[in-house]
């Protein structure tokens, strides 16, 4: 019985993902002659300005848990860091989100020397601040509400607050939950950190979510629909809240699918609904193709590949 529910969660992780992408397909073919009228626009100068943006994203995101360790008073070369962090993110799809945290845990102790509980202490806080910056940016998209008034936004900063000051208290029980696990008398102390540090080290996860609405607001305007420079906020607030729903959606590897689904909602507020699904699906995929380059570029590096073949041996 217990194979059989194993299967089923295995089949259930392909088909789920597979199902909605072909939805967001549908919606593409079902009005193809408006869709293809689209293509025959593309601006291929912000394509090309895109691309930057879209090569830097996995970059900044593993710079964020360079900070995390620089904070925690863990020293390591950020060379190492890039290289540790993009190569083990690429786990992320395969079904289960934890394999790119078991495997960041793994090569941290092979590659950057550290030990396991410094690479699962900082990648739990690492963690919490990634969830904390997504519900942060997330806000950034009720600028699109006419009523937006100075009320909602002292109460946007209100929850902003509430927000890190209870993270503290959620990364400390996290940090108890992994001493349990690890079965071995850990200082958590030594991983706490003040509120203005959390707050320092969360604007650099905020900035990440912001290039990605960057770049997908650049993705936008290829495709001829125009938007004031300011909607680039509520863009990455689209981005945010969609990230954050694939990313709790454990039946979906890497949030494939579910991503692209939420964000073709959220864009169809702004653009034209036979739009938005192209967009979603070429976001994807110019977002996967900038992760595989950095990921050879990080793989080929031959102070990595020295230290894996080492292993390996």
């Amino acid at each position: 019985m217990q194979f059989e529910n194993s299967l089923l969660v295995r089949i259930l992780k392909f088909v789920i993902p597979a199902g909605l992408l072909s939805y967001l397909f549908f919606l593409v073919f079902k009005d193809w002659s408006m869709a293809y009228g689209y293509f025959q626009e593309i601006n291929i100068s912000y394509l090309l300005i895109a691309l930057p943006f879209f090569l830097i994203i996995y970059p900044e995101g593993a710079f964020c848990w360079f900070v995390v360790l620089k904070y925690l008073k863990i020293k390591v070369p950020l060379s190492r860091v890039l290289s540790v962090w993009i190569i083990s993110n690429t786990s992320r799809y395969i079904p289960g989100t934890v394999w790119q945290y078991l495997s960041r845990v793994f090569l941290s102790e092979k590659i950057l020397k550290i030990s396991k509980t410094d690479a699962a202490a900082s990648t739990i806080l690492e963690i919490f601040f990634v969830l904390s910056g997504s519900v942060i940016v997330s806000f950034f998209s009720l600028s699109i509400l006419g009523d937006f008034d100075t009320s909602k936004l002292y109460l946007l900063f209100s929850l902003i607050i509430l927000i890190i000051l209870f993270y503290s208290q959620i990364s400390k029980y996290a940090l108890i939950f992994l001493n349990k696990i690890a079965k071995k008398n850990i200082n958590i102390e030594r991983f706490a950190l003040s509120l203005l540090d959390s707050i320092k080290i969360v604007i650099f996860f905020i900035l990440n979510f912001v290039l990605n609405g960057l770049a997908l607001y650049l993705l936008i305007l290829a495709f001829g629909i125009q938007f004031p420079v300011n909607y680039v906020f509520t863009i990455s607030g689209f981005y945010a809240v969609s990230w954050l729903i694939g990313y709790i959606s454990f039946f979906s590897p890497g949030g494939l699918g579910v991503t692209e689904v939420s964000l073709t909602y959220f864009l169809s507020l702004l653009i034209p609904l036979e739009l938005s699904p192209i967009i979603a699906v070429f976001y994807r995929l110019f977002l996967t193709l900038a992760e595989l380059v950095v990921f050879l570029v990080f793989l080929n590096r031959k102070e990595f590949k020295k230290k894996i073949f080492k292993y390996e041996r």
